[in-house]
């Protein structure tokens, strides 16, 4: 009987100790799993670049718990993009604020899990538009915003913060492009050559921006400090250069040069362009210059000032076009300010800014509108442009000499 009971008791406990080690086994497998599940699973950002004449949201995604701040190897992948128009500074209520962002955050969450959407955080930067905006209708400027940070903060993704919505200085826009120029390029791997980073020149609708690194290691007088910027990417610093030229994008230009011809031509309503082809006509609503503040006297200053009443005589401003492209050359540099450069090397661009000296050994990307003009003569004249300067004058030339139907 006795026997019976110690083998009874062997059978239960090898039987106990059999589910102690199966069921141990299993948390450890349970846990791992989980642990590489965890560790594998990847975060997402949806980021909202909001120019002057549109809007693009992009969605962004990277292994979780890396930082490039700290020197990992973050590898990030763009999973959508995505394009809206007009800028948000047409929006007018918050119906139409849903309706503008419905189609682009929509096909976000389809691309992000169910479990990561919480913890996706929704930024939005707005650019030149809204900074014009900002300084022509700051009321209306921030009622928009108001509008947008409102609907974030109800939608399925991370909002914890008003500072995800707001309007990005031009120097910090410019940064973000070299940063976002310089990963794309893999540049800032190089950790043994940071001359091997690459500059940007963005051409926008309101504005254009300049960055690069100064090969330069000068030392930066007070003066000049607000020109730069210390950023640390993957363990390395990296005093950038930066600047941005509000009234310079392609939209807001035209409208300068615009308003140059009806200063000089008495705010006649009829004007002779010879920036346009011959036969073209080009109808521009007072309006666009009295709301600009690039135009109406409140950001860029013309030799002579700019009289809103005068302006406002006429409806509209006609522009025929008249095909001249060196007349047209002598107007658009007539436009640009004569710089004195204050600050004492020699160094500067128009408008009196600050700009390092530029050698062989800086290298550039130029995008947005350099590379939509570019594209667009290219179609043109069938030919290859983008790095023959010389033929991309030459054929610019030729064409802006054509009459309009040919």
């Amino acid at each position: 009987m006795v026997e019976k009971k110690k083998l009874l008791f062997k059978i239960i406990l090898f039987i106990f100790g059999t589910l102690f080690f199966f069921g141990f086994l299993a948390i450890i497998i349970i846990v791992s799993v989980n642990y590489n599940a965890y560790e594998y699973q990847n975060d997402y950002a949806i980021v909202i670049d909001a120019g002057s004449s549109g809007t693009r949201t992009y969605v962004y995604s990277w292994k979780s718990g890396l930082s490039a701040y700290k020197g990992d190897n973050v590898t990030v992948s763009e999973l959508l993009d995505c394009s809206r128009n007009p800028g948000i500074d047409k929006l007018t209520s918050k119906d139409n604020t849903i309706l503008y962002f419905n189609d682009c955050l929509q096909n976000a969450s389809k691309l992000i899990p169910h479990d990561r959407k919480n913890r996706t955080y929704v930024i939005l930067a707005a650019t030149a538009g809204m900074r014009l905006l900002d300084i022509s209708n700051q009321n209306r400027s921030n009622t928009i915003l108001g509008y947008i940070r409102n609907h974030f903060s109800k939608s399925e993704f991370l909002y914890v913060t008003n500072d995800q919505v707001k309007i990005i200085d031009g120097k910090d826009e410019g940064l973000f492009a070299w940063i976002s120029s310089n990963y794309f390029a893999n540049k800032f791997l190089q950790k043994t050559d940071l001359e091997s980073t690459i500059g940007i020149l963005d051409l926008g609708g309101a504005s254009t921006q300049i960055s690069f690194l100064p090969t330069s290691n000068a030392q930066i007088s007070p003066a000049l400090t607000k020109y730069y910027k210390n950023l640390r990417i993957y363990g390395n610093d990296y005093q950038t250069y930066s600047n941005s030229f509000l009234c310079w994008g392609t939209n807001q230009f035209l409208l300068l040069y615009q308003t140059y011809l009806i200063l000089n031509n008495n705010y006649s309503s009829q004007i002779n362009s010879s920036c346009l082809n011959s036969n073209a006509v080009l109808n521009v609503s007072v309006s666009s210059f009295v709301d600009s503040p690039c135009t109406n006297g409140k950001i860029f200053k013309f030799k002579q000032d700019v009289d809103l009443t005068f302006l406002k005589q006429n409806n509209f401003y006609i522009f025929n076009g008249i095909s001249d492209p060196d007349q047209c050359n002598n107007e658009l540099t007539d436009l640009f300010p004569k710089s004195t450069c204050p600050f004492g090397d020699g160094k500067c661009t128009f408008n009196d800014v600050h700009l390092p000296e530029i050698t062989s050994k800086n290298k550039f990307y130029a995008f947005s509108g350099y590379f939509f003009q570019l594209d667009d003569m290219e179609r043109l004249t069938g030919k290859s442009l983008k790095k023959n300067y010389a033929a991309y004058n030459t054929e610019t030339k030729r064409i802006c000499s054509l009459d309009y139907t040919q």
